[in-house]
């Protein structure tokens, strides 16, 4: 008599969709930037999708809904206006398009508890975006401070070194005590926002990464972790982000 057998279908999740902002002149000047971010996401197993500024609200929200997670990478200055400062210190970069999609974009992020990263310019943005303000240029408002950013060097020098909080949650996805770090920024968080905690500083006191407790995840970096080389530190960021990013 024939036997009645079971079939179990499996189907692979999707990847989860990262988000990564861009701008037209990121894309032109700085290619290799957005493709080792890009590679990044997809070596911690994410699909990356970029975001470009000018886009309708509506169409940008609809767009935002779509993702799993958020990524503000690095690039050039905020706009002193979007944390309500002037400021005569040496600005780079200024793009105020770019400032409002990911202001806007990292807001929807913090009030929807969607996984979002933020990476150099990305953490300051984030910071901005929570109500936080920036230093515009640390060697002249900060001339004691450590060099942050050396033209001279390859962007993936190592720096400096940066101690990381032992109770953070920076420390517990896998990042070591203390270590040494890509810089290549002159600016940096000044006041931390409201609800966020400091979870690594530079010897000079540097504020070098912050994290929003009780958020599913909402982490910076002021270093660029995808210029590491896969270092375990560098890829187990990613791959944590991307793993709490992901559908199911």
């Amino acid at each position: 008599m024939p036997t009645a057998c079971t079939f179990f279908f499996f189907t692979a999740m999707p990847p989860a969709l990262i988000g990564l902002t861009t701008s037209p002149s990121s894309a032109t000047e700085h290619p290799s930037a957005q493709a080792a971010y890009a590679q990044a996401i997809a070596d911690a197993g994410g699909q990356p999708a970029f975001l470009t500024p000018g886009l309708p609200t509506e169409t940008l929200r609809d767009l935002f809904e779509q993702l799993d997670g958020l990524l503000l990478p690095g690039g050039g200055d905020l706009d002193p206006s979007t944390y309500g400062m002037t400021t005569t210190a040496r600005l780079m970069g200024i793009d105020r398009e770019l400032d409002q999609l990911e202001l806007t974009l990292a807001r929807w992020a913090l009030q929807d508890g969607k996984p979002v990263l933020g990476i150099c310019r990305g953490q300051q943005a984030l910071n901005v975006a929570a109500g936080g303000t920036l230093i515009p240029d640390i060697p002249s408002l900060r001339p004691d401070a450590l060099v942050h950013s050396d033209p001279n060097r390859p962007p993936e020098a190592l720096l400096h070194t940066v101690t990381v909080e032992p109770d953070s949650y920076l420390a517990k996805v896998g990042t070591p005590p203390s270590m040494e770090v890509t810089s290549t920024h002159h600016q940096a968080v000044d006041r931390v926002a409201s609800g966020w905690r400091v979870s690594a500083v530079a010897p000079d006191g540097i504020i070098e990464a912050i994290e929003l407790p009780g958020h599913p995840f909402a982490l910076a970096v002021q270093w660029h972790p995808e210029r590491l080389g896969g270092r375990p530190d560098a890829a187990g960021l990613f791959a944590t982000f991307v793993q709490i990013a992901s559908p199911g």
